[in-house]
């Protein structure tokens, strides 16, 4: 699923895969158990890095030939100009989390019957 957000009059795609979530958790030393509670006692500057990493992410599946250019002070300037950019971010990576969720449940149904 593609999503986009828009960041400073620009349309970025992000994207919170596996490999964004191993970014992130390796930044705050999370174990594996413990992506199910990245929102938790989330602070601001962990949000930043979580919707960067997003960020970065989506640039990197989107196969565009720029280099990613946006830090996370970046995001955090960008945030404090608009805070709907945190929340936007948060509900795609609810939403993308749910949606691995689902599939996850449905294999282990099939491999049930199996």
């Amino acid at each position: 699923m593609k999503e986009t957000i828009e960041i400073g009059g620009k349309s970025y795609p992000i994207a919170f895969t596996m490999n964004a979530l191993a970014h992130y958790s390796r930044y705050k030393g999370l174990a594996l158990q413990d992506l199910n509670k990245i929102l938790q006692d989330i602070d601001l500057l962990d949000a930043f890095h979580l919707v960067f990493y997003g960020l970065k992410d989506g640039h990197r599946l989107s196969k565009s030939k720029k280099d990613f250019a946006l830090t996370v002070e970046d995001i955090g300037d960008y945030i404090t100009k608009d805070e709907g950019i945190l929340v936007k971010a948060i509900d795609i990576y609810s939403s993308q989390l749910s949606s691995k969720s689902d599939s996850e449940k449905k294999n282990k149904a099939t491999r049930a019957r199996t």
